[in-house]
């Protein structure tokens, strides 16, 4: 038998403001877990994947919606990276 566990929602949660506009999220849950989980994506082409993904599910778009803009930092389990639109 196999089970399914229902996804996480994405949650957000800005954990530092610089004075410069630039911020840094701790991120968790949703679809943009798994895709972090799955790839490295310190690996250029990788990186290239999990971004068109993130864009064909709507994730970027969901990020916004918590305020997170391009040149922040994003933290996500052990993987950290600038979110860019």
């Amino acid at each position: 038998m196999t089970y399914v566990r229902p996804q996480k929602p994405l949650k957000a949660v800005e954990i530092c403001n610089y004075e410069d506009g630039m911020s840094e999220w701790e991120v968790e849950g949703g679809a943009l877990s798994n895709l972090v989980q799955r790839f490295d994506i310190s690996n250029p082409d990788a990186a290239l994947f999990v971004h068109q993904t993130m864009e064909r599910q709507g994730i970027i778009e969901e990020l916004k919606r918590f305020g997170i803009k391009a040149g922040d930092l994003l933290h996500m389990g052990d993987a950290a990276f600038v979110f860019e639109e």
